[in-house]
């Protein structure tokens, strides 16, 4: 009886292949014209990597010029999003509160600089300038960039920064507000903060080869901006936001975390100083972009609400979630984010048409499986989907995989049984 099930099912299969030959992949999307922009601008960077998730799965995987989607690189301050998740987890369990002050813990933080809370601290309106350097070269730093010393040695010494404005008067985009939040969190934890980061974030994420070593190994971890991770890895935050802070059903963050963590926490203070105030002539009103816990509110509406939110670091590395499309992206690159941001705008751009424009699943007519399923319940359709986003062939220069998957439900076959609701 089995094997004459076996048969049947084989040839109802065969019968609905027939009447419904296979579509090509590339009907998915049309990522002609990223493919296109990847491999022209990745060369001039020293190689590039994207992963594109899309409602939970990969749409697009490829990298060019000798980086892959694996490829473990130093994020800079695209570490300011993985630590603000930290604090928001810590603000979950009730360990501490975005508005808990540096006095609550510190004790030689007293004043003005007792004054700053850790809301403050994650959305730069702390006060404190963004480094500290004595010898005013761009990107060194005397404090949070000294392998040598720990973090809590690293805050002692930022205590005796002067302070740029009161707390919560201006925004002054850096690091060294950070720095003092992630000692808070030790203090209050009782525990290391990259203890804190494995567990709380990297270990639920499955981010193995994700730590803050990416400058180098230290005891004074740079928590805005020495992380080293691949896109794949990053990709796996970003899909947790956009679902609500929940990765493979288990609960890493409360959805009020992240929605906490993409609010405007800015308060309409003046920006004195903003990386995006360079890029200007780029985009009317870029110099506008207003910050949450760790991250950009990249792109809002008229009314505000936020559209799109990321955390580009120094080096180009660029995460973004585009909340309407519930699209993740990672742009994976270590060159300049100077030299990026044109590229990064425009891949965007490029995306958002793919998508709009595009169809993610090709269904074809339902083919019955006649008196094994109620006509009227189920059908199988065969459905071919590349998870990796790979369209047509793959070109030599693009480094990608082939990879076509399909969905198994109650059969052991290559389709998959949907009901009809």
């Amino acid at each position: 009886m089995r094997k004459s099930v076996i048969i049947a099912l084989t040839l109802v299969m065969s019968l609905c292949v027939a009447q419904n030959p296979p579509v090509p992949e590339n009907t998915l999307y049309d990522f002609t014209a990223l493919d296109n922009l990847l491999l022209r601008k990745a060369p001039q960077h020293g190689g590039m990597a994207l992963v594109l998730v899309k409602d939970g799965e990969i749409i697009y995987d490829k990298g060019a010029a000798g980086l892959t989607s694996n490829t473990v690189i130093p994020v800079a301050s695209a570490s300011k999003w993985l630590s603000g998740a930290v604090i928001m987890a810590l603000a979950d369990e009730g360990v501490l509160s975005l508005d808990d002050t540096a006095s609550d813990y510190l004790i030689n933080y007293t004043g003005e600089h007792g004054e700053m809370t850790v809301r403050q601290m994650f959305s730069h309106t702390s006060g404190l300038p963004g480094h500290y350097s004595s010898t005013g070269f761009p990107g060194s730093d005397d404090i949070v960039g000294n392998r040598k010393i720990t973090l809590a040695e690293s805050v002692d010494m930022i205590a005796e920064v002067e302070l740029l404005a009161d707390p919560g008067t201006q925004f002054y985009y850096g690091g060294l507000s950070m720095q003092v939040a992630g000692r808070i969190a030790e203090v209050t934890s009782g525990k290391e903060w990259t203890y804190l980061f494995q567990e709380k974030i990297a270990g639920p994420l499955e981010m193995t080869d994700t730590d803050y070593n990416g400058l180098g190994k230290t005891n004074n971890p740079r928590i805005a901006g020495s992380i080293q991770t691949s896109a794949h890895q990053y990709a796996r935050f970003l899909d947790m936001l956009l679902h609500g802070g929940i990765y493979q059903g288990e609960r890493v963050l409360s959805r009020e975390a992240v929605d906490e963590m993409l609010k405007d926490q800015t308060g309409g203070v003046p920006i004195a100083h903003s990386p995006w105030q360079q890029y200007e002539g780029m985009s009317p009103g870029i110099h506008e972009i207003r910050y949450g816990i760790g991250c950009w509110r990249e792109v809002v509406d008229e009314t505000g609400e936020l559209k799109e939110a990321s955390s580009q670091g120094a080096f180009g590395f660029s995460p973004w979630i585009d909340i309407d499309r519930n699209v993740a992206g990672v742009l994976a690159v270590k060159s300049r984010l100077t030299k990026v941001m044109p590229v990064y705008l425009e891949m965007k751009e490029v995306i958002r048409d793919a998508l709009d424009s595009g169809q993610k699943t090709m269904q074809y007519t339902p083919c019955v499986f006649p008196g094994l399923y109620s006509p009227n319940q189920y059908s199988v359709q065969h459905r071919t989907s590349n998870s990796h986003g790979i369209l047509g062939n793959c070109s030599d220069s693009l480094m990608c995989n082939h990879s076509v998957s399909s969905r198994l439900s109650k059969l052991s076959y290559p389709v998959f049984v949907s009901r009809f609701f």
